[in-house]
């Protein structure tokens, strides 16, 4: 599996922060649970599973520290509830972006913004 590359052409806030920007690790999805729940799945074709396997070694290769997965609603016992690493995510995102809101504007934590 190859590594993320950064485009050489315009690239947006989220690619930016998605491939790690300004010293910081990448962020990206745990496989941890999808490897574990899609090791028994009856599949009939080979190909799905050499599909899997190259999968799970993409994200495996990226090497995403544990406190930079996002999207990861197991942890939280599937609550939905935003996590802190997406909290992170968004909140260099919106740095990047100018945006003073950050993740208050996903996470209605900040009573004075209103939400239309």
């Amino acid at each position: 599996a190859g590594p993320r590359r950064q485009g050489t052409d315009y690239h947006s806030a989220v690619s930016e922060h998605l491939v790690g920007s300004e010293g910081r690790p990448p962020f990206g999805p745990s496989t941890d649970l999808f490897a574990a729940q899609s090791e028994t799945i009856e599949a009939s074709l080979q190909e799905l599973n050499i599909t899997r396997a190259h999968c799970l070694d993409y994200f495996r290769h990226l090497q995403i520290p544990d406190q930079n997965h996002i999207f990861s609603w197991e942890k939280e016992e599937y609550s939905m509830q935003p996590e802190r690493s997406a909290l992170q995510f968004a909140t260099l995102i919106g740095k990047s972006l100018n945006c003073a809101a950050s993740h208050y504007s996903v996470t209605g934590e900040n009573p004075y913004l209103v939400h239309t």
